[in-house]
């Protein structure tokens, strides 16, 4: 796995759900879904879903079509090659991405951040960059 695709789990991806959402979508970037037939797809709370879709909205992985009922892959995202990696990991090593998602080093640091005053994020991030 590359350090990108290792970095973006760690900094981006928090449950499975929301990286199998992600995918999903990706697979075939020309069809569009609403958050309810998402749910029915992928077999999971609805709440949910509107939560990974909104979080996905705002990475700039998924763009929502007007009116704004449907949702699909933004094919122009800088960030397609990382999430066809992800794709072929999850095919074959779907366990190791579990790993990474679940790791108690990644809980521990987003547990620490939890802390932070805003100002100390934003800092940290400046840093990071």
């Amino acid at each position: 796995m590359s350090t990108e695709a290792q970095r973006f789990i760690y900094e981006n991806i928090d449950s499975i759900g929301l990286l199998e959402a992600l995918l999903f979508l990706s697979s075939d970037p020309s069809k569009p879904w609403t958050c309810s037939a998402l749910a029915r797809e992928l077999r999971n709370n609805p709440n949910s879903v509107a939560n990974y879709l909104e979080r996905l909205t705002a990475m700039k992985l998924v763009r929502q079509l007007p009116p704004g009922e449907e949702f699909v892959f933004d094919e122009s995202s800088e960030l397609k090659g990382v999430v066809g990696e992800l794709a072929g990991l999850y095919k074959m090593q779907r366990h190791k991405l579990i790993e990474l998602i679940y790791s108690p080093l990644k809980k521990a640091r987003d547990f620490s951040e939890a802390f932070l005053l805003p100002s100390q994020k934003g800092k940290k991030e400046e840093d990071n960059g």
